[in-house]
């Protein structure tokens, strides 16, 4: 299980570095990579992480509908988790599109 933990983090850098490169479409997939690994390994830390992230590409994109589905789905997930951060940003995060 510590292999594909170090798996999901290294396709969340790569799909930061995308990200801060606003090259969107690949940091997305990067991102759903990760996701796929996370759930297989059944870290719903790191699924709930993947998740938000998948939400602020569809954020940066202007895809808000997505975003928010993202964001909700990472919520929930975040909730069942020792990690009260998780579900703390994606509300932060729901809050700022209806900015």
């Amino acid at each position: 299980i510590n292999y594909l933990l170090g798996i999901t983090k290294a396709m969340k850098n790569i799909g930061n570095d995308y990200l801060n490169q606003e090259d969107y479409q690949e940091a997305r997939i990067y991102f759903e990579k990760g996701l796929e690994v996370c759930q297989k390994a059944d870290d719903k830390k790191g699924e709930a992480e993947n998740i938000l992230d998948i939400g602020f590409v569809h954020e940066k994109e202007g895809a808000l509908e997505e975003a928010l589905s993202a964001y909700q789905q990472s919520f929930l997930i975040g909730k069942s988790t020792p990690f009260p951060n998780i579900s703390a940003l994606a509300l932060k995060n729901i809050g700022n599109i209806y900015l």
